[in-house]
């Protein structure tokens, strides 16, 4: 009896401490990372936002690393929105380390009472969440104004969700 019970006492222990342990042991540290683009971000260096690009001006690929621990499915529950909310466009943020995890490489940072975040490089690259997401390196100072004036156009019900993705597709030429 006392062996049945020690035996489900591990297994409940070891499902509750595993995911702790998961999200980190397949995580490989990097010293730095080259983007497709050929930039090469390593722990220090400062990047600057973008703008969300989620219709309503959130970030997609800028999240809260809450969002990626085990307390996900709780925060979801409560209504905890794990992206970077509006209004941190061109926001300059310190990268305290960089992973890569499968086929993706994360860079995170700190915010200020906010706690800590994470990009996914490529991803916020592609999407314009990072300020260097042109061919020839970061947005126009036009751009990026053009980018935070139809989020908010959509944001607020001024122009169609497809509307939006139609001008940030002429705006950026993808």
């Amino acid at each position: 009896m006392r062996t049945g019970i020690r035996t489900a006492f591990t297994t409940i222990a070891i499902l509750l401490v595993a995911p702790f342990f998961s999200a980190s042991c397949f995580a490989q540290k990097l010293l730095f990372y080259t983007t497709k683009a050929g930039w090469e971000i390593k722990p220090g260096d400062t990047l600057s936002l973008g703008v969300g690009s989620l219709p309503d001006g959130r970030y997609d690929f800028i999240y809260s690393g809450l969002g990626v621990t085990i307390f996900e499915t709780l925060t979801a529950e409560n209504g905890f929105d794990p992206a970077l909310q509006p209004g941190s466009e061109g926001a300059l943020v310190v990268v305290n380390k960089i992973r890569l995890k499968g086929d993706q490489v994360f860079a995170y940072f700190y915010i200020e009472d906010m706690g800590d975040y994470l990009i996914e490089i490529e991803n916020a690259i592609q999407s314009c969440e990072l300020a260097f997401c042109r061919p020839e390196g970061y947005l126009t100072q036009q751009e990026f104004e053009k980018l935070i004036l139809i989020n908010d156009a959509a944001a607020e019900g001024r122009i169609t969700p497809e509307k939006r993705i139609e001008l940030r597709k002429e705006l950026l030429g993808k």
